[in-house]
C-alpha cells in the first residue's frame, strides 16, 4: 500500500529554511576562488621544489675511520660554481646520537667543482658515524 504524499505548508518551508541556512558564499564564486587558489598553490609548490632541487653546494661523507679519540673523514663537498667559497659543518655523533665533534670543512674559491677531501674531527667519546650538515655557499 503506497504512503500518502504530504505536501509542505508554508511553516514547514519557513522552519526548514532556518534550520539549513544558504551557504554563506555563492556557489560559482566560491568554485572559481577555490581553482584560484589551487593554482596559485601548485604554481609556488613547483617553483619552491625546482629552486631547492639544485642547491649551491651539496657534500656527502665517502667514508669514515673510527677511533677512540678522533674520526677521520673523508668527504666529498660538490659547487656548480668553483669560484664561490663553500663550507660544511662535518658532525661526528655517538650511538645515542650526541654530538661528540664537529668541524667546519671549508672550500676557498677555485679548485674544481668536485673536491674530495679527507678531514680529522677530534671527539671527546668515541662516536659512531659522520654526517654532513649545513652546506652553503659564499
Amino acid at each position: 500500500m503506497p504512503e500518502p504524499v504530504q505536501t509542505l505548508t508554508a511553516a514547514d518551508r519557513e522552519r526548514i529554511r532556518r534550520r539549513y541556512p544558504r551557504s554563506w558564499f555563492a556557489r560559482p564564486a566560491g568554485v572559481a576562488g577555490l581553482a584560484v587558489t589551487a593554482v596559485l598553490l601548485l604554481a609556488w609548490l613547483v617553483w619552491a621544489g625546482l629552486d631547492q632541487s639544485t642547491p649551491a653546494v651539496s657534500g656527502r661523507v665517502d667514508r669514515y675511520t673510527i677511533s677512540d679519540t678522533h674520526l677521520d673523514v673523508t668527504v666529498s663537498i660538490q659547487r656548480p660554481d668553483p669560484g664561490v667559497r663553500a663550507s660544511c659543518l662535518l658532525v661526528a655523533s655517538a650511538q645515542n646520537f650526541e654530538r661528540v665533534g664537529e668541524v667546519e670543512v671549508v672550500l676557498p674559491p677555485g679548485g674544481e667543482p668536485l673536491v674530495q677531501q679527507d678531514v680529522r674531527v677530534r671527539t671527546f667519546r668515541r662516536a659512531s658515524t659522520a654526517s654532513l650538515e649545513d652546506c652553503s655557499a659564499g
